[in-house]
């Protein structure tokens, strides 16, 4: 399995370049710095993921007020593993990696939110109008756990930072390997094999005497 995914990434490397990449590292690192600085700091983002936790909560509406409070966090989540999956089939290995560039900064804005489950000091959005309910207050509340709020926050910074920089370090490397793939040409074909040498006893084999045929006459 492992040997498959080098090959095809070793395939997918070709003709590709390298130089179009390293600003989207270099700037995926700069965040990643950014949010070790501080790790509640507004992101680009941002928007779009404010977006699709609050549709989270439609689509997940089906399943009663857990399902519905917890499905903005999970549908967050969810959206660049859907576009890794989908990237997958292509593949477009660097496009993966910069899905999990976006699912470590989501981890970083879940954990923020987790951890101002008891404080409630965040300004939060609504659909429709009305009062907005703290997603992870009700949640933990629910469940007896809202005094670990900040603990559960810490772990998921934790798992953050690896899925971040994991795919930093990942879009580097690919990076590399489309650079060191410039240099390297397919394949050729194999040559056709030579033909075997006439037998000693074939009549165009070297150094054979040639040999007379002779025609047989009728007689009447």
């Amino acid at each position: 399995m492992v040997e498959r995914v080098l090959g095809s990434i070793r395939e997918w490397a070709r003709g590709r370049t390298w130089w179009t990449r390293v600003p989207v590292v270099l700037a995926s690192a700069w965040l990643g710095v950014t949010l070790v600085a501080d790790c509640d700091v507004w992101t680009i983002f941002g928007a779009i993921d404010l977006g699709i936790h609050e549709a989270g909560h439609v689509v997940f509406n089906f399943g009663g007020d857990m399902l519905c409070a917890f499905g903005g966090s999970l549908l967050q989540c969810l959206a660049p593993l859907i576009c890794a999956a989908i990237l997958l089939r292509i593949p477009d290995w660097f496009g993966i990696s910069f899905c999990g560039v976006w699912l470590g900064v989501n981890l970083f804005e879940v954990a923020r939110y987790v951890a101002d489950a008891r404080a409630q000091a965040l300004q939060l959005v609504t659909i429709g109008g009305g009062d907005a309910r703290h997603d992870w207050n009700f949640l933990l509340g629910e469940l007896g756990m809202l005094g670990a709020d900040t603990t559960l926050a810490g772990i998921l910074r934790g798992v953050a930072f690896l899925v971040l920089w994991g795919s930093i370090a990942g879009g580097a490397a690919l990076c590399f390997v489309i650079w060191r793939a410039q240099g390297v040409s397919p394949a050729p074909l194999d040559a056709p094999s030579a033909a075997p040498p006439p037998a000693s006893g074939s009549p165009n084999a070297p150094g054979a005497a040639p040999r007379r045929i002779i025609g047989s006459t009728s007689r009447r």
